[in-house]
């Protein structure tokens, strides 16, 4: 199966997952501790092995993530390309170097999902977008959700125009609707 194709459906899986409201769609956190609590909670004592992990994640409920959070916890339930160990070590950042998630998704990509998200241009993706993909980007949250953002441009001081939950859960369906629109390419830019 090509990257694309995994894309695809991972981005099927995160929009199936919040309507169910097994995931939570949530500003500033890669994942949960109350929902990495969850998932470690139903693993055997030794953690277990790849496919117990798979299946912990998979069955697991609640799950609060932001966009990138979101995308992994989906992949992992599909794709079966974590352990538990791997899981203990992860965060944010790690996300995007050398596991599973980053090897289908570019970095590239990953922080346009999490910039158009979040709502604010965050280190890391200044470092890949410039002014005015930046734009574009809040543009396509603007549109989405019908809430103005008056972050962008600003220093990062703030998590941007704050959204509900519903407008957040909202936001996340229409990035993920759009990536598969273009087949696993872009969500706004080229």
């Amino acid at each position: 199966m090509n990257k694309l194709t995994k894309r695809i459906l991972t981005a099927n899986d995160v929009i199936a997952q919040i309507r169910s409201k097994a995931y939570v769609p949530t500003i500033a956190q890669f994942i949960s501790p109350s929902t990495r609590r969850t998932i470690e909670d139903k693993l055997p004592w030794n953690g277990g092995n790849n496919a117990e992990f798979q299946t912990a994640v998979a069955n697991a409920t609640n799950c609060e993530a932001c966009a990138n959070g979101c995308l992994f916890l989906a992949h992992v339930a599909r794709f079966d390309s974590v352990n538990s160990e791997q899981f203990r070590k992860l965060t944010h950042d790690t996300v995007q170097h050398g596991t599973p998630v980053a090897k289908v998704f570019t970095k590239k990509l990953l922080d346009e999902i999490e910039a158009i998200f979040e709502g604010r241009s965050y280190e890391w993706h200044r470092r890949s977008l410039s002014t005015q993909q930046i734009k574009r980007l809040n543009d396509f949250r603007e549109k989405a959700t019908g809430v103005k953002n008056t972050w962008y441009g600003k220093k990062d001081t703030g998590n941007g125009s704050v959204l509900d939950q519903g407008q957040r859960d909202a936001l996340l369906i229409a990035i993920m609707e759009r990536l598969i629109d273009n087949n696993g390419k872009r969500v706004v830019l080229g």
